[in-house]
Order: C-alpha cells, then structure tokens, then sequence
C-alpha cells in the first residue's frame, strides 16, 4: 500500500513530464481513484490524469499508458482544450463533470480548473443539475439502442457485427452513467464508507 503523498509526487512528476513532451498541453489534472483518495485501500495503483490540450493528438501518436512499477500505472486521458469554454457542458455532461468536481490540479498555469470547478461546486449536487447529468447520459443510450433495436425482433447474426457490440457497449457505459449520477453520493457519504472499508480491511 503506498503513502497518498507519494502517489501524488509521482503525478505532479507525471505530469510534468507529459508537458514537456507536448508543448499544447495547457493544464494536467489529477483524476480517478487517487484524487478522491480511494486508491489507499488496494496495492495496484492507477494514477489517472485528465490532459487539457488545445491541439489534441490523433490516436496514433497518443500513449496513455505508461508503468513506473510493478504496482503504479500512469493512465492519460486527453481532453480539447476548447470545452472549457463552454460552462453549461461541463456541469451537465454525466462524464465530465463528476471527473471535474473531484479532480486536483497538478499544472494549470491559466487556472482553467479553478474556474471550472466555482462554477461545478455551487450546483454540482442540485437535483436540477444532477437530473440534467442523469437524462444527457439516458438520452445517449436510447439513441444508441436505436441503432441495435432490431435485435429484439430477430435473431443476432454470428460473428456479431464489431460496429454493433461498440454501440452495446456504449449503451452499457451511458445507462451505468445515468444510474452513477442520479446515486452518487455526497463527499460527506463516501467518506462513510470508505472508513467502513478501512475497518474491515484491519
């Protein structure tokens, strides 16, 4: 089990280090398990961090992966700088914005973060909000079971088609999002039970 101060060294390193290598690269966030601090209870670590770049790479020359040790991986993920300029997404996407909310900022000279968040914070948990994240990520599975829907009028063909198992699977991850936004609990809730957990793992 690593020391959380630790984990967030290799980060600020990491990232760093992803600055370095691509000039575009306007802030780096700390998101994922490690910034809600959830990674302390395990002994494989995922560092995932969040890139905002104004020229985001194709998918040939992105690396997201990178392993400093047997139990630490560095995962990146790439975000278009030019979101940020649109407030009301980023509070409404089912994706982003509960990334958003808990992620820590680790380089972000123009502070884009900070103002993301004051903005995320004062109505993160209204249910308006909350039940504008659950129907965005609803309304993505819907239209996507649209595309398959004649699969429960005939029977699946074998091999099944690639294009279709991806649209299943984003079904999938748009309805577990919906479920994720309209349960997520307050900070406050997590930390009940990640003290429960602690307890149990003693």
């Amino acid at each position: 089990m690593l020391d959380y101060n630790i984990l967030t060294k290799l980060a600020q390193e990491a990232a760093q280090q992803k600055h370095r290598e691509r000039p575009t690269v306007e802030a780096v966030f700390l998101v994922g398990s490690v910034a809600r601090r959830d990674s302390v209870l395990t002994t494989q670590i995922d560092i995932e961090l969040l890139l905002v770049d104004y020229k985001p790479p194709g998918e040939t020359d992105l690396y997201p992966f990178q392993w400093l040790s047997d139990q630490v991986l560095v995962e990146c993920h790439t975000l278009d700088a030019r979101i940020f300029q649109d407030k009301k997404l980023l509070r409404t996407d089912p994706l982003l914005a509960p990334i958003l909310n808990e992620a820590i900022t680790l380089f972000d000279p123009r502070h884009l973060l900070d103002v993301v968040q004051a903005g995320l914070r004062s109505r993160f948990w209204d249910a308006e909000t909350t039940y504008q994240r659950a129907r965005a990520a609803y309304q993505t599975a819907w239209q996507a079971f649209r595309g398959i829907a004649r699969y429960s009028r005939m029977a699946a063909p074998k091999p099944f088609p690639l294009a279709d198992l991806n649209t299943l699977f984003q079904i999938v991850e748009a309805s577990s999002l919906a479920i994720f936004n309209i349960g997520q609990q307050p900070p406050f809730g997590r930390a009940h039970w990640q003290n429960f957990a602690q307890v149990c793992q003693n």
